[in-house]
């Protein structure tokens, strides 16, 4: 039987209303890191144990509605259990409305739907997938599921840093040249590669404090994420000078590590004026 909306009904009696009170299906899926703002590619990661959760809710009749949420391991189905529950809000259409999923595992890649649920009648609209999976209520996602979002809490590990001639492909001893010179390391997973350089070493209470005082870095900007073994070059140097150095590296999910790990620096120095 199909039923129309807000359909004014004449009696013998008395006329009354008709209203659909079932919420439609969320829209404009999005997902966030915990300061609102920053978005979360599907299949990226962040560095925190929470998500937001956004989508944009709308019912044909006024009613109290609040967006729900579902957010389980890839390798777990769907099965309606661990509802996050939304703020209500009454009306018609409300955009961005949010949900926060906490305590999440790290090293574990997610998948999640999203529903808007009337709060009165308790009727709900269909799930609705996030990301790359296949689309629809998240049931035929598969096992395990693509994942929608990955909680890495690990900063790269930096390792065997060299400083090398820049004509060189590895750690192979060689020395700077008189005006340039490579800095190469590897990490552990997929990161950004940054060199902070000068005549001497920055200064601060942290790594990151030193790094950011160093006086120049290469690239200007960290890198796109690659993977190891990493390389940059230094170039325009001063001839028979020794230089302060220190790596920058950070990862999908944002984590950084520095190299060294402390306030220190490495040291490397170039030859003298070649002739």
């Amino acid at each position: 039987t199909q039923v129309k909306s807000n359909v004014n009904y004449t009696s013998n009696t008395k006329s009354f209303d008709r209203s659909v009170t079932a919420p439609g299906a969320p829209a404009n899926l999005q997902q966030y890191k915990l300061d609102g703002t920053t978005e979360l590619s599907t299949g990226g990661g962040t560095n925190e144990t929470s998500v937001i959760i956004e989508a944009d809710i709308s019912a044909v009749s006024s009613i109290t509605m609040r967006l729900e949420a579902e957010i389980k391991p890839i390798a777990t189905a769907f099965d309606g259990s661990g509802i996050i529950e939304g703020t209500p809000v009454t009306g018609t259409s409300f955009l961005n409305q949010r949900v926060t999923a906490g305590g999440l595992t790290d090293n574990t890649q997610y998948h999640w739907r999203a529903r808007v649920i009337n709060t009165n009648t308790l009727e709900a609209s269909a799930w609705v997938a996030f990301g790359s999976n296949p689309s629809g209520d998240g049931s035929t996602d598969g096992s395990p599921a693509n994942s929608d979002i990955s909680i890495d809490l690990s900063a790269p590990i930096i390792s065997t840093p060299c400083v090398v001639n820049p004509t060189a492909s590895s750690c192979d001893g060689s020395l700077p040249s008189d005006t340039s010179a490579q800095v190469r390391w590897n990490t552990n997973e997929n990161a950004t590669r940054q060199v902070g350089y000068g005549i001497s070493c920055g200064s601060g209470s942290a790594a990151a404090d030193v790094f950011a005082a160093m006086s120049q870095k290469e690239p200007p900007a960290p890198s796109i994420v690659s993977a190891s073994p990493h390389a940059v070059t230094l170039g325009a140097l001063s001839t028979n000078t020794s230089y302060a150095y220190k790596i920058r590296a950070s990862d999908n999910a944002g984590n950084i590590s520095f190299y060294p790990a402390d306030t220190s620096c490495g040291i490397f120095s170039t030859a003298s004026a070649q002739t």
